[in-house]
């Protein structure tokens, strides 16, 4: 019997990078668009961005995520700023909507944007089984390809 050569683990982080593209080029434009058209108030947003992730997770046939926007400043820790926060366990997604800084509201273009993020650790949990989900290069081109096919 001869040796078996020894298979490469690939790890969490390659297979992020690899994959750039979200599942599906079609995409329904409504639940984003509508998001889109929210005002200031943290409650329609939520409302909105509710039914966006309702629509995605359906989609993509992974299990529900919740959303919550509080109209609380965004965290900043050792000069860094957090727009929102992902529980993977209870499959959660909280949203500032108001800025760290100046504390501004947050603009509709930036929390869509911060969401899609939020939803794409979602993804490659439950679509892709990235554990880890790690912010690679491909990661952010997958917000990218996903937000250009909800626009």
């Amino acid at each position: 019997l001869g040796i078996m050569p020894r298979r490469k683990a690939v790890s969490d982080f390659d297979i992020s990078s690899e994959i750039t593209e979200v599942h599906y080029t079609r995409l329904s434009h409504k639940e984003f668009r509508s998001f889109l058209r929210c005002n200031e108030k943290s409650l329609p947003r939520q409302k909105r961005a509710q039914a966006l992730l309702d629509y995605l997770c359906d989609k993509y046939d992974l299990p529900p995520m919740r959303i919550c926007i509080v109209d609380e400043p965004q965290l900043r820790r050792n000069g860094r700023t957090f727009e929102a926060f992902y529980y993977f366990k209870s499959k959660t997604v909280k949203v500032y909507n108001i800025t760290a800084v100046k504390e501004y509201t947050v603009s509709i273009k930036v929390m869509a944007i911060t969401i899609l993020h939020e939803f794409m650790h979602h993804y490659d949990r439950y679509y892709l089984g990235i554990e880890t989900t790690p912010h690679t290069k491909g990661f952010f081109e997958r917000i990218k390809d996903l937000r250009s096919k909800l626009i």
